[in-house]
């Protein structure tokens, strides 16, 4: 088990740093990334689902995204009429094109996407997304491109 998360001071943690936690019903990870460390540039997750030892990757139907962009700040973007608050259970929903335009979330007791979110590439602030589990079900989650890395 990998434990850097909870043996380094939070201002030592880079990207790539990360706490598997295989003692629980649900297998879970933590990482972080936050690009102190420019010789980690790429993330690359590869989910699959694994049951009694047979591992397959979960088939997702494709679901063509609406045209223009939500943006997170926008009360309009989201059915609830309110952007998120603390504590909440948030779902990019499928077809979405969510831009997170924010510097940084709430606390979010989980963020399921199935559509898309994009961070919005402040020149001047980071973005900081805040959440207990983010799970990329049937969605896209970009946080810069290869051509055009995300600088904060």
């Amino acid at each position: 088990m990998n434990e850097t998360l909870i043996n380094k001071l939070t201002q030592d943690l880079v990207t790539g740093d990360n706490w598997v936690r295989n003692d629980t019903d649900t297998r879970t990870f933590e990482f972080i990334v936050n690009g102190k460390d420019p010789s980690y540039n790429n993330l690359n997750v590869r989910p699959l689902e694994c049951i009694l030892g047979v591992c397959q990757l979960e088939a997702v139907e494709e679901v063509e995204l609406e045209e223009g962009q939500r943006l997170w700040s926008d009360p309009e973007s989201w059915e609830s009429g309110a952007v998120p608050v603390d504590g909440d259970e948030v779902e990019i929903m499928s077809g979405w094109n969510m831009v997170l335009d924010i510097e940084q979330t709430p606390l979010l007791k989980s963020l399921t996407i199935n559509g898309r979110l994009t961070f919005l590439d402040f020149a001047e602030q980071p973005i900081h997304l805040r959440s207990e589990k983010i799970f990329v079900r049937a969605g896209e989650f970009f946080i810069g491109t290869e051509e055009e890395p995300f600088k904060n």
